[in-house]
Order: structure tokens, then sequence, then C-alpha cells
């Protein structure tokens, strides 16, 4: 008499994660106010040696502020949660994505690209200026920090930017104005090069914006081809080709 084999599904081990974070802040003066950042992305990874890209909706469960004195406010702020920022986060990473690819694929070069290639940005212009090292990282209750491996922010290439054959490599920010620069300095930002590429539904048909058809509307800029590909591989290949986290250093051992 046969048998019927039982089939089992194998259940993929589940790892267990960090969840809760504590992050020393710097002293803050009298009378001032200081900005801090935190991108869950990268303290995630760093505390669980294993990398989370930067486009993940995270869930925030709480947050405590301990002080032992204090008097004045606590703010805490998080990108809007709307379709506006949606929408504008995946039009930027699909514009940087296809840019990368067209390069990769010219001349077959799919192989070079950074391990850790990932579309990271800034949250707003204080945040451009304050520079990703100056990130807040988590700490253990003896107030040892962790400590950051490779996490760079994204750029893309604009040919023939005001120029033939100049090309203006700007950072990119989720939200409020563009930050004027040249070369590799400066910024875009992803909800104003949203509403810049968006036409408007009146009058009676779409009216569209004069900056859709002019160097305002970045992600038409981004395709008007130039001698840009040396830049744009450099990109592709040089940021974050190393580790999210230190290689040598485990949360909790002697570092």
């Amino acid at each position: 008499m046969n048998m019927a084999k039982r089939k089992y599904s194998k259940m993929k081990k589940i790892e267990p994660s960090v969840q809760s974070l504590l992050f020393p802040t710097p002293a803050i003066s009298s009378g001032s106010m200081d900005d801090f950042y935190i991108d869950l992305s990268q303290v995630t990874s760093i505390m669980n040696r294993r990398f989370y890209r930067q486009g993940i909706n995270w869930a925030v469960s709480g947050i405590k502020i301990l002080a032992a004195a204090f008097t004045g406010a606590v703010q805490v702020s998080k990108l809007p949660n709307t379709w506006v920022m949606s929408n504008a986060w995946e039009k930027g990473f699909r514009a940087w994505k296809r840019q990368q690819d067209e390069v990769l694929e010219d001349g077959d070069q799919e192989s070079v690209r950074a391990k850790f290639n990932d579309f990271k940005i800034y949250m707003d212009a204080n945040h451009l200026s304050d520079g990703i090292a100056s990130n807040l990282l988590p700490a253990d209750d003896l107030g040892n920090a962790a400590v950051a491996g490779e996490w760079q922010a994204s750029q893309i290439v604009i040919p023939n930017f005001g120029t033939p054959g100049t090309n203006w490599e700007p950072h990119i920010l989720a939200v409020g104005d563009y930050v004027p620069g040249s070369g590799t300095s400066g910024a875009i930002s992803l909800i104003k090069a949203y509403e810049s590429s968006r036409s408007t539904p009146q009058s009676p048909d779409p009216a569209v914006p004069g900056s859709l058809t002019n160097t305002d509307n970045i992600w038409r800029a981004l395709f008007d081809v130039g001698d840009n590909n040396e830049d744009v591989l450099l990109n592709v290949i040089g940021k974050n080709n190393d580790l999210p986290y230190p290689q040598d250093d485990y949360p909790g051992g002697d570092t």
C-alpha cells in the first residue's frame, strides 16, 4: 500500500531585530534652537548589520524624551505621509534609476554597480547643510555611540545645464525649494520638481506650466543628453559601494 508523501513547506527563519533605539543628543545651549536628524534606515542597518533601503515607510510606535532638567519645547517632525510626497519620491527615484541604468547598459557594465547602490536623499535644506555625518546614531545605555558605515547621499547629473557641456550634479531633498549650486553643490527638491513636471487640469484643457519645457523641469533636463556619461558612471560605481555598517563592529561587542 502506497502512502502519499506529505509535503512540508520550509518556513524561512525569522531573524530577531533591534526595535528600540536610544539617541543621545549634543548639549543644547540655553535659548537656542537646534535641529537633529535621524535616518531610520541608516540606524537599523547599523544595529542589525544588514542593509535596509532608505525608501522604506517605517512605522514608529512611540518616542520618549528623557532629560534630567529641561525647560522649553521639543518638536518631532517627519516627512509628509501624503500622495504628493509618495508620487514625488517615486518619480524622482525612477528618473535617478533610469539615468544610471542607461549608462550601465552603454557598454554592458551592470557588473560594476555598487553593492549597496541606493536612492538616498536629504530631508530638507537644513539637513543638506548639516550633512549626513551629523545624523544622530544610536548608543547603548552607557552612552557609547554606534559607528557609522558608508551612507552616501545620491546625486543626479543634469547635462548642458545653462551652458553646453557643463554638468550639474545636485543632491536631492524631499521637501522645500531648490538649493542653488553648480558643479557638485546645491540640491533639487522632489516635491518642487514634481510640481514643475506636471500639467494642471484647468482652462479647459490641461494647462502646461512654463517650467515644463525648460530646465526648471529637472526630470526633462535629466535626459537632455550631453557628454555626461562619465559623471553618471562615477556615481553608480563609487557611491555606497561599501557596507552601511562597520564590518568589524558588532553591537554589544567590545566597541
